[in-house]
């Protein structure tokens, strides 16, 4: 059974533009830039699969996965998880549902997200602080083929706002 959310990008017919994997050389960087938050302890979790480009990098940590075309919807986890980090590159058409889906996971301490410059909008971005996320970390960079510039942004689970680490690199990713 899907999620009305994951229900939704199947029956669209420009389904795949939903679909967009992450090249390895990318979430290496990514995963790279934000490792050092990371202790051996902390259960990773990626919810968007793919091809599974974030998820091979996790190491000896603690982690699990769920991809729809592999009939595991991340709606339908228990809220109650276990897992202390999320890292992915989500489907930007349902991305304030997966933004709900984060703020409902009781023992979510942040989520490492890349996404493209429309998708990290001031009115989420007011959400995300809403609900205790702060962006602690920002790598900004650019893949050829790509729309844009992507944003791999870390948000963590605090008390009160931090000070921000941004990057930028100017390599351009020729994908």
């Amino acid at each position: 059974m899907y999620s009305i959310h994951c229900s939704k990008i199947k029956a669209n017919p420009d389904k795949n533009k939903d679909k967009v994997y992450t090249p390895p050389e990318v979430a290496e960087d990514c995963f790279n830039f934000i490792k050092y938050k990371l202790n051996k302890d902390d259960i990773l979790f990626e919810p968007f699969y793919g091809k599974g480009a974030f998820y091979d990098l996790f190491g000896d940590n603690p982690k699990h996965y769920t991809e729809i075309d592999m009939g595991l919807d991340f709606f339908e986890i228990d809220d109650n998880i276990k897992t202390t980090w999320v890292i992915t590159n989500p489907p930007y058409s349902i991305m304030n549902n997966v933004l709900d889906k984060f703020f409902k996971m009781k023992n979510l301490k942040g989520f490492g997200l890349l996404v493209n410059n429309l998708t990290t909008t001031p009115p989420r971005l007011r959400r995300m602080e809403d609900a205790g996320f702060y962006p602690t970390d920002l790598y900004i960079f650019k893949i050829k083929s790509w729309f844009g510039y992507q944003y791999f942004w870390f948000f963590e689970k605090l008390d009160t706002k931090p000070k921000v680490n941004i990057k930028f690199k100017d390599k351009v990713y020729n994908y």
